[in-house]
This record gives structure tokens, sequence and C-alpha cells, in this order.
């Protein structure tokens, strides 16, 4: 999984700029993520804002 798969996902779910999103994650269940936690918060910081 890579950041522009994550991003994908958020606005799937109709997240997007200026949304509020509470996380509490285990990462090993996204499987593997290239990059690991800090492409993940890089994810949702350019999806969210």
């Amino acid at each position: 999984m890579d950041r522009n798969q994550i991003e994908e996902a958020l606005g799937a779910l109709g997240l997007g700029l200026g949304d509020t999103l509470f996380v509490h994650s285990s990462l090993s269940s996204m499987g593997y993520v290239e990059g690991g936690a800090e492409i993940v918060v890089a994810a949702l910081l350019g999806s969210l804002g």
C-alpha cells in the first residue's frame, strides 16, 4: 500500500480537506505500507489538511 492508495481510500469514504478524523490504528492491520507510519500520517494530512 502506498500514499496514493491511502488517499484514494479516504476520498472514497467521502473524507476531504477540512474534515476531522480521530484515528486509533494498528498499522499491522493495514498490511505493508511503503514508508510506514510516516506515510500514513502524510496521507491523512494530505487528504484532510
